[in-house]
């Protein structure tokens, strides 16, 4: 089948020769055996034909003819080449004609030639190089860069010049190095404008850039259709265009262009080698004015002595043919063709050299056509054609274009441009690209010997002129100058106005959203005509997914308001970049939680306090086996060593554990990469020597010079960065802050008495008193510290109470029931003590409140109704995501209704939380006088960012201008303007009352302190009434000793008075002297019997 086609692309070649008369019939059985009778046979032929096929009249026809000449006079004077061979050569004139052009390579066929070099015209090579593959002949082009002709179609097409797919991605390269993301393509539709704009497309997209517009115009277009297409793309946004046409007619675009004044400031032109081939044939000073800060590429040709010789004959050829009246025309391709002789001189003679004929014979797949026996005397097949094109294609040597070598692919090897810029002094090179190294200010040479390096970094070239005169380099996107301005789509809402509403202003809206997008429009270098439309009906809050889709849709190009960025929507349209954090919470009614008597019980369970206990009482007895043998204070009666056990102390130090967070950001990279649906093999390299931090600007940098594929680590996104590399949708807030030495701030002098409550207060330092007065009493006859003078008494009561606040009192208690009442209290010291600090740090730092609902968890797990606000996305999350029936989840409209139903509650028919986002929960609780609280954390993270159309340039402009904004504190001044709440509840409140500790909160505490005292008092009397008791008797002998010396009339009442004296006097006797009385008591019962045992 593929014969077959190579037979009908000749076919209408082969009709042009029979009606030129160029044709004879064959013998009848002509087969295999007539090549060979026919064939003549030659090792080294005394001469040798090569065919030239291209335009005279042309730019690179003028410069290519006497190239031809000089280069056959070259090869056929050096006796080192060909060796006795002459080289002929045999032009055609193809006029720039597909059907002139192939009659021509006809013509030239016939010649017996073994190479035709040429056409000029890639849309001709197309069509003979069909003719080439039949007849095996070599077609070599110096001029044809059309990209397509280096298929395996033509397989005997050889190009000698350069590639237009190189000159495409050295064009890509540049818009790239500018930073522009889209052009606009003006090219001639034909094979050599159309396949290379399509490589150009493909060398854009690697660069993430694109072409916008394709304006093609048909070969030999005049003026007036120019006019028409260039009117047209100036009405496009983008101003980078691309011009790719033929060097005869192409001037007339940037003259249409100069008329339409699009030669001005803010445009970018740029051209490809064909704009160069005319300019170096002919430099006309008005068409040098017509072209004022044109970009411009131009085949690279290194320079050497040779090729300034060359230049030398070259103009003194083109005079003599010209009668010395023009001796312009001289362009690189006049240097290609001249090499293209040479390397067919070259290759005959390694052919040669390789004792190879040149040998013809007829082919018999051309007897017949349309059916018809013809016969072709005049074409012949090249025998040793495909062994002449290896030959030619295995060639290395330097001609004047530079070395002269060919890759697998056909194409020459290190290709290179010239960068030129023309300007008030004319074509000025700027410096060189070759795809070796990129853009160099150096010529490309230089580097050839070091390894390949395109990387960012290294890019360079000298300062260029841009259209206007500006040496900065256009932004090359403006906004379409079509007459319509962008329509921006606004959520009309019903709720939380402040964001954006209508308002009868000459924009038609306000709000926070739209004076964010208002300012960074004000940031942009075009103006953007624009005009807001509200979405929706005012009665209900639109739904955002649906606004969305007519941004998708083209209804809206834009849409502004409080769009959160989610992943279903990032599938239709463009985000900037967050300009506010957003994410969902849960918001429910919370009440201050009741104090319980027994709240001190609750920081442990039973069963902490049970082994708790068990292990003071363990330590305790431990310490006293340890003990036992080596401190007298563990030695005693058992009865007081039981004590000590019980009093002993253990103290235990505080261990801080160290945790070290590693990765963060990696675990974020490899949580993400899990999501991908297919794998992505990686590998993590360490930037930096780890003796210091390395330079996350010089780390972006790698990225954008493809050392690195991806940075992941703390990597904030700043603009700068955003003009190298795509970042992610932000993983976490960042900012720059200050940091500063600070003073605590000013509080009330009496905040220290805030944690408790008057009556706390009151009866708080009474049981200071009154466990003074207890040990006081408990101690008094037993402890020498607690004796004295009354006034030393009253204040060692006093100091010792007080001084238990602290656990420092320095008496020591020694009665077995003033210990058990000093342990008791000293627990009850502790809880206050820690109960105070807790209270008064919870006053001065943050409120705590208890909730029904404690998150979102909870609330998932519960069956009650949840409020969302209408037309969110957080009805499809809860839903699709959560699970949660939709039976549960109740739309709220407005700010009322959200107060409502959560002041209702679930069974007044309202709601046991709300679940929205945080920017309108927090104004929702600022009206709420913060009668409400969120509970948890909150679930989700996103931003919120305006929309735009896919691929859209203002989006990428919009989230650089809100990440200045952001660097300039613009962003926080507009924040404060909109969303500045007279009282935010998401701050701490002073709200002391809620944080203070009442009696109530202990007096199941006060409860068992107090029983504890009245038992201990209790049998403190009871010994005391028991050894007053046993001292009675004697005392009552004597007072009826002194009664009978006073008077018999004294009173019961004085009786009763010397009696609670007695008492008083035996509680305030030591115990030890009780004690002695009472032995004596016993010693003087014990003889008194006796006496009484012996009287007879």
């Amino acid at each position: 089948m593929g014969f077959c086609v190579m037979i009908s692309g000749v076919s209408m070649g082969l009709m042009f020769l029979c009606v030129s008369g160029f044709w004879v019939l064959p013998t009848e059985g002509a087969g295999r055996e007539s090549f060979l009778r026919n064939s003549s046979f030659s090792s080294r032929p005394s001469s040798v034909n090569v065919g030239a096929l291209f335009t005279y009249d042309s730019f690179i026809g003028k410069a290519a003819k006497p190239a031809f000449i000089v280069a056959i006079e070259d090869v056929n004077a050096d006796q080192n080449i060909l060796r006795g061979t002459k080289l002929n050569i045999v032009f055609h004139d193809s006029n720039c004609s597909g059907f002139v052009g192939t009659m021509g390579a006809l013509q030239v066929m016939e010649n017996k030639v073994v190479a035709a070099i040429g056409p000029q015209s890639s849309g001709i090579a197309h069509l003979i190089s069909h003719v080439a593959n039949e007849l095996h002949v070599p077609l070599l082009s110096f001029a044809a860069t059309d990209p397509t002709l280096s298929s395996l179609q033509y397989s005997y097409f050889l190009r000698t010049t350069q590639n237009d797919y190189f000159q495409m991605n050295a064009i890509a390269d540049f818009v790239s190095y500018c930073r522009w993301r889209e052009i606009v393509a003006i090219f001639v539709d034909d094979e050599y404008g159309r396949n290379g704009i399509s490589v150009l497309g493909d060398a854009l997209a690697k660069k993430r850039a694109k072409i916008s517009y394709k304006a093609a115009f048909r070969p030999g277009a005049d003026n007036s259709s120019l006019r028409e297409l260039l009117v047209s793309v100036n009405l496009m946004e983008s101003r980078i265009f691309v011009v790719h046409v033929n060097p005869d007619s192409g001037l007339n675009v940037f003259s249409v262009a100069k008329s339409l004044g699009m030669m001005g400031s803010g445009y970018v032109w740029i051209a490809t080698d064909w704009l160069l081939t005319a300019l170096d044939s002919r430099l006309d000073p008005r068409t040098m004015d017509l072209l004022q800060g044109v970009v411009a590429f131009r085949h690279y040709t290194p320079e050497s002595n040779k090729k300034r010789q060359f230049k030398v004959r070259w103009k003194s050829l083109r005079t003599k043919e010209s009668s010395g009246g023009d001796d312009d025309g001289f362009n690189s391709y006049a240097m290609y063709a001249y090499d293209t002789v040479w390397l067919v001189a070259r290759a005959l003679d390694v052919f040669f050299s390789q004792g190879n004929r040149v040998t013809f014979s007829t082919d018999p797949n051309l007897r017949k056509t349309n059916g018809t026996n013809i016969k072709f005397s005049a074409l012949s097949v090249f025998n040793e054609g495909e062994r002449f094109l290896q030959v030619i294609h295995d060639m290395n040597y330097t001609g004047l274009t530079g070395p002269i070598q060919f890759d697998p692919e056909k194409n020459r090897i290190n290709p290179a441009y010239d960068v030129i810029n023309i300007n008030s002094r004319g074509p000025h090179r700027v410096g060189y690209w070759s795809n070796h190294t990129g853009f160099s200010v150096e010529p490309p040479e230089t580097f050839y010997s070091k390894p390949p390096n395109t990387s960012t970094e290294h890019q360079r070239l000298n300062e260029i002129i841009w259209p206007g005169g500006v040496t900065k380099p256009p932004r090359g996107w403006v906004f379409p100058d079509n007459g319509e301005p962008l329509k921006i789509g606004v959520p009309n809402r019903v709720s939380y106005k402040n964001y954006a509403s209508e308002e009868k202003n000459q924009l038609g809206v306000k709000g926070y959203c739209i004076d964010i997008f208002e300012a960074a429009v004000e940031l942009l270098p075009y103006p953007v005509p624009r005009t807001y439309i509200l979405y929706g009906d005012g009665k209900r809050n639109p739904s955002y997914d649906n606004l969305v889709n007519e941004v998708a849709s083209n209804n809206f190009d834009v849409a502004v308001g409080d769009i959160t960025i989610v992943t279903n929507r990032t599938k239709f349209v463009d985000f900037t970049q967050p300009f506010m954090e957003s994410g969902l919470v849960v918001v429910a009614p919370v009440k201050g939680a009741k104090s319980s008597p027994w709240s001190f019980l609750k920081p442990f369970t039973v069963e902490m306090w049970a082994v708790t206990g068990l292990l003071f009482l363990f330590v305790g007895a431990i310490i006293w086996i340890l003990e036992h043998r080596f401190n007298e204070e563990f030695r005693g009666p058992p009865r007081r060593q039981i004590i000590t056990v019980f009093c002993y102390k253990n103290y235990a130090s505080e261990e801080k554990n160290q945790l070290g967070v590693k990765g963060y950001c990696i675990d974020i990279f490899e949580a993400a990469v899990e999501l991908l649906p297919y794998p992505v093999p990686r590998t993590y390299i360490l930037y930096g020597d780890g003796k210091r931090n390395p330079s996350y600007d010089n780390l972006v940098n790698e990225v954008a010079s493809n050392n690195f594929d991806v940075a992941v680590g703390d990597i904030t996104i700043v603009t700068n960065r955003t003009k190298f590399v795509d970042f992610t949708q932000p993983f976490m807030e960042s900012g720059l802050v200050v940091v500063a030495p600070v003073k605590g701030a000013k509080s009330s002098p009496w905040s220290f008495l805030k944690p408790f409550t008057v009556e706390m207060w009151a009866v708080t330092g009474l049981l200071f008193l009154f466990v003074g007065a207890i040990i006081w009493i408990l101690e008094h006859r037993f402890n020498e510290e607690f004796r004295g003078p009354p006034r030393r008494q009253i204040i060692t009561v006093f100091w010792f109470s007080f001084s238990t606040m602290f656990f420092s009192h320095r008496e020591n208690t020694v009665s077995t029931l003033g210990r058990f009442v000093l342990l008791i209290w000293l627990f009850v010291v502790l809880i206050i003590n820690s109960s105070y600090t807790a209270s008064l740090t919870s006053i001065l730092t943050v409120q705590q409140l208890t909730s029904r609902i404690e998150g979102m968890d909870s609330l998932i797990t519960s069956s009650e109704p949840i409020g969302v606000q209408d037309g969110t996305f957080a009805y499809k999350y809860l839903v699709n995501e959560l699970n949660i029936a939709p039976s549960r989840i109740i739309p709220l409209k407005n700010e009322e209704d959200y107060l409502s139903a959560l002041q209702l509650g679930p069974r007044g028919g309202g709601v046991a939380a709300i679940v929205d986002e945080l920017p309108y929960i927090k104004a929702l609780l600022s009206n709420s006088n913060c009668e409400f609280r969120t509970v948890g954390q909150e679930f989700t993270r996103t931003g919120w960012g305006f929309a735009f159309q896919r691929d859209s340039p203002l989006a990428v402009d919009m989230s650089t201008a809100i990440l200045q904004l952001s660097e300039e504190g613009k962003l926080d001044k507009i924040r404060k303007k909109w969303l500045t709440y007279s009282h935010e509840c998401s701050v701490q409140i002073a709200d002391t009352e809620n944080y203070q500790l009442s009696v109530q909160s202990f007096w199941g505490l006060f409860l068992i302190c107090g029983i504890v005292w009245f038992i201990a008092l209790t049998l403190f009397c009871w010994k005391v009434f028991w050894q007053c008791q046993g001292l009675r008797p004697e005392e009552e002998s004597d007072e009826v000793r002194v009664s009978e010396e006073a008077s018999s009339s004294r009173s019961g009442r004085s009786l009763r008075a010397g009696s609670f004296k007695d008492l008083i006097k035996v509680v305030d006797k030591r115990e030890v002297e009780v004690k002695e009385m009472l032995q004596q008591k016993s010693s003087k019962k014990l003889k008194a019997s006796q006496s009484s045992a012996e009287t007879p």
